[in-house]
């Protein structure tokens, strides 16, 4: 009868556990489906925003909430960088910097405790943007429509 109960509350927590370990392995998994570049600052930025994006688009804004002064950070760095041969385009410099205006944008709404709805929004918008043209700039694994 112990052991019957025993199994039974073993059983009772892996259920409850599985479903927040899977979601947290597809979002982990989703960070390096796009192979690393040849630019460390846009890998770095990818990184803090694929943690902030992927958990938004789950309404999960805790991440992006909390990573919110890190994602600024990347972007500027980024902007500050100098890119490697053969990642840049002719608009690679006006995108970072719409990049950056659209961070700090996080920022202030993060700090001015907006909705949750805002929130998503902004930072769906910065993803777009950096997928939209200034990763494939100097993507070493293209982007995988799934991934939106």
């Amino acid at each position: 009868m112990i052991r019957h109960l025993l199994a039974i509350a073993v059983f009772g927590v892996l259920f409850a556990v599985a479903p927040e370990r899977a979601s947290a392995q597809s979002h982990e998994g989703m960070k390096d489906h796009h192979g690393k570049s040849a630019w460390k600052e846009l890998d770095a930025f990818h990184g803090v925003m694929a943690a902030a994006w992927h958990p938004a688009q789950d309404g999960d804004l805790a991440p992006a909430r909390a990573r919110a002064t890190e994602l600024l950070a990347k972007a500027e760095a980024w902007a500050a960088s100098i890119a490697p041969a053969g990642c840049v385009k002719p608009d690679s410099k006006a995108r970072l910097a719409k990049l950056v205006v659209n961070a700090k944008r996080v920022v202030e709404l993060v700090e001015n405790k907006g909705t949750d709805d805002a929130l998503k929004s902004l930072v769906k918008v910065l993803h777009d943007d950096f997928e939209s043209g200034l990763e494939s700039s100097c993507s070493a694994g293209g982007h995988d429509a799934k991934h939106r």
